[in-house]
């Protein structure tokens, strides 16, 4: 299901989308893919409209491990850079999930790496909304870099978390936690619970 349309998106990208408001026919399309080339047109089209463009999340989320797609679950290098490009520039959450099915329609149930590659996207794409600007797993501290406030938002954000919470400066807060909070998993699901318990 789906292989004729994945086949004419392919010829769509090699021999590009054409003239919007003619015939002609232009391969530029295959430069950026034609997701990107969508994006990018809506874009345009919003700002003609005086309409608010949506930002791609850009919060850095490290915790101290690797998340990836192996080769054993997408063989193939062209799609496998594709699907990390389309995780890297999802808006929010629907759009990962979307992607989480296709991804399960196509290859399968998706690997342990690929769901930790997807759920700190996920992290990413939340803590956006919080203005959280970075999430750093370091020294059994879990690093929060918000833009300004420090204070102020880990109070809001630590209130009701294990752990004791240090704000070093206007925009650098600790969160103390202990060594069995580290692993993977855990890590990841602990994460989640501060970011959506305290979604406005």
């Amino acid at each position: 299901m789906g292989a004729g349309f994945r086949i004419a998106l392919r010829d769509l990208e090699i021999r590009g989308a054409g003239n919007i408001l003619g015939a002609e026919q232009s391969g530029h399309i295959q430069m950026v893919g034609y997701q990107m080339y969508c994006e990018l047109l809506a874009n345009a089209v919003k700002q003609m409209k005086g309409e608010p463009i949506e930002g791609i999340p850009t919060v850095n989320i490290d915790l101290g491990f690797a998340a990836y797609i192996t080769k054993n679950y997408i063989p193939a290098d062209r799609i496998r850079l594709d699907v990390y490009r389309r995780i890297a520039v999802a808006k929010n959450a629907e759009e990962l999930k979307h992607l989480e099915t296709e991804l399960a329609d196509v290859y399968g149930p998706p690997t342990e790496e690929v769901k930790s590659l997807l759920s700190i996207a996920g992290l990413r794409i939340a803590a956006s909304e919080l203005d959280i600007k970075s999430i750093v797993a370091h020294g059994g501290n879990l690093v929060f870099l918000f833009a300004a406030d420090a204070d102020k938002h880990a109070k809001r954000l630590f209130k009701n978390i294990a752990g004791r919470y240090t704000v070093a400066d206007e925009t650098t807060a600790y969160l103390h936690l202990p060594e069995s909070y580290f692993e993977q998993q855990t890590l990841i699901n602990f994460v989640r619970k501060i970011l959506r318990g305290k979604k406005q």
